[in-house]
């Protein structure tokens, strides 16, 4: 099928979205005739009346204004879109992944598939980019995302939380939702065989250290050593502040997937860990729990977010409740080092649900079964 992937920059980029933007391209190139609009070039007057906008907002209300979702931006992105799929002939179908704003406003008799991990009203005082708002930015925000999912023929939801918000928030009777998780962005998956041994290795991974809870992972092996748990924490992606210096916790920094050798050495961190722990506050999905379960290595998180459709309970880790603490992660990692066969059975059931949801061959069937039925 001939069809056009909405893309806000290069989609073969591993940055773009934390690489999801190019597992989805590539999948789909695999078996589609695919051609990419990039609406990442904005106008140099939009973002200047942007960013003179932001700072008005912030000076006279004490508020925060979001360029992201702008009416004047979704109008110019749609227009684009617009122009560029008429160049084309025999367009089978629109993808949109994350990108309302770039399907809001055109109106091409295409069917479209909207993707999304998040809605709007979800976000909104949430993730720290979108709290104290100005009531401009949140009726911009749900109005533009609002116009997007009624253009939409079909919306894929990233995972039940947000299938939930959408049919809650939009009222969609005719579009159709389905519930399809991402995959792990790491290609060639080197799992080895997870046993409790003399060292505990735990991993902790995330570029936001305050959002993705990382003061609490530290306590939370600080905690761990004190119990004479032999513990190591590795830190990837961020580097912690001074005070969070210790012998037992080893900081890598961030590591660009798009590069070879680092690429290689994420792989092989991932393939020593005993445990990903990751106690973010804040979640829409989370990659890194595919990739976690993809080496067989148990997640111990909050139930927060979307988290519920990629940490199962006693399959391939635990959701702690948002008000747990510290103590309340090191018992429950202490519990899981003490029984050793529920942690291999862990390590063993998390490989499985890998295989059977959280890859990007699954997620490439599942969207393929959607396009047949949108085009039919």
């Amino acid at each position: 099928m001939k069809i056009v992937f909405i893309a806000d920059g290069n989609p073969a980029d591993n940055r773009l979205w934390s690489g999801t933007i190019k597992q989805m391209y590539t999948k789909l190139k695999q078996e589609h005739e695919v051609t990419v609009v990039d609406v990442s070039n904005y106008s140099k007057i939009l973002i200047i009346f942007n960013k003179c906008l932001t700072r008005l907002v912030k000076l006279i209300l004490k508020k925060k204004y979001n360029a992201t979702y702008s009416i004047i931006n979704a109008k110019r992105e749609s227009k684009k879109v617009e122009r560029e799929v008429c160049k084309l002939k025999n367009v089978d179908v629109i993808f949109c992944p994350a990108k309302s704003s770039s399907i809001a406003y055109i109106n091409l008799g295409i069917p479209i598939i909207y993707l999304t991990d998040a809605t709007f009203p979800q976000m909104i005082n949430y993730y720290e980019h979108l709290t104290n708002l100005c009531k401009l930015s949140i009726y911009e925000g749900k109005k533009i995302e609002g116009k997007a999912i009624s253009n939409s023929s079909f919306v894929i939801c990233a995972s039940e939380w947000v299938r939930e918000s959408v049919t809650k928030n939009y009222k969609v009777n005719k579009i159709e939702t389905r519930v399809i998780p991402f995959g792990a962005n790491i290609d060639e998956l080197l799992p080895k065989k997870k046993k409790i041994e003399e060292q505990i290795n735990i991993l902790f991974c995330g570029v936001d250290w305050k959002r993705k809870g990382g003061t609490t992972a530290v306590e939370t092996v600080r905690e761990l050593q004190h119990r004479n748990v032999n513990v190591h924490l590795y830190l990837v992606g961020c580097k912690p502040p001074e005070e969070f210096v210790e012998p037992f916790i080893h900081t890598i920094g961030f590591l660009d997937k798009n590069d070879e050798r680092e690429r290689n050495q994420l792989k092989e961190i991932y393939s020593n860990m005993n445990f990903l722990l990751l106690p973010t506050i804040a979640e829409c999905a989370g990659i890194v729990f595919a990739e976690a379960s993809g080496y067989g290595i148990p997640s111990i998180t909050y139930n927060t977010g979307g988290v519920g459709t990629y940490v199962i309970d006693g399959i391939n880790g635990f959701k702690l409740p948002i008000e747990a603490n510290y103590v309340n992660f090191a018992d429950c990692i202490e519990r899981c080092i003490n029984d050793e066969k529920t942690y291999e059975n862990l390590c063993i059931r998390a490989k499985e649900y890998y295989k059977v949801l959280l890859n990007w061959e699954t997620w490439e069937k599942l969207f393929n079964d959607i396009l047949k039925e949108v085009i039919k």
